[in-house]
Parts: structure tokens; sequence; C-alpha cells
């Protein structure tokens, strides 16, 4: 991996995968120094919905390369709050849903790969 050198900003007012980010975040301002990627991780309670948790990559660097910076992962708490999180077993499930989600977050999925966006290293 060829390290970031710069700061990671955004414009003011940017969002993650429908997140809004803070107006107040370091993003908008200085940056966030020393990084190759920065992470937004969010819970929403949504009963309604099946999902456990959802992931995707939001901004890359500029140029050719298209090697995220930027991705946000969510998880539905509706689908933790109510699990025995003592029980080794649940654990197990939710780390191995976070290792699926990050994976998603540094920008292995689906659409990254039909539309041919990864960088070969």
């Amino acid at each position: 991996m060829i390290p970031y050198s710069q700061a990671i900003t955004l414009p003011s007012g940017s969002s993650c995968l429908s997140y809004t980010i803070p107006s107040n975040h370091a993003i908008f301002s200085t940056g966030i120094q020393n990084s190759d990627i920065h992470f937004f991780v969010t819970a929403t309670d949504e009963p309604s919905s099946t999902f456990l948790a959802y992931a995707g990559s939001c901004y890359f660097r500029t140029g050719t390369r298209k090697i995220p910076i930027i991705g946000r992962i969510n998880w539905n708490y509706h689908y933790i709050k109510d699990n025995d999180l003592t029980s080794s077993r649940v654990f197990e499930d939710n780390l191995e849903t976070a290792i699926h989600e990050f994976l998603h977050a540094f920008g292995f999925s689906g659409s990254m790969i039909k539309n041919n966006l990864w960088y070969n290293l």
C-alpha cells in the first residue's frame, strides 16, 4: 500500500452512505492527519429492517487509483440489543459480521468488482 501523504478532508456538508457527517468534524477543517482510511461507525435502531449491519466505501483517492479513504459501517442495534452478549456464539457471530462489513468499507464489494474499480497493487 502506498501511504496517503495528505490529510483526509471533505467539502463541508458531505455525507457517507446516507450518514450526514457532523459539521464540526475535523474532516471539514484541519482534516484527518496520518491516516490512509477513516471509518464512520454508526448504529441505528431499525426493527422493521432485516439487516444486522451494512457498510461501504464513500470517497476515494483522487486520480486513477480507486483506493477508499472514507468508509461507513452501520449496525442495526435492534438485532444486537436482544442477543445474549455474554454468549461466545453471539460474540463470534458479531465478530464475523464486523470483519465482513469492514471488508466492504475497505472496498471489497460486488459493485467495485463489477465496475472494475479495484486498484491492482
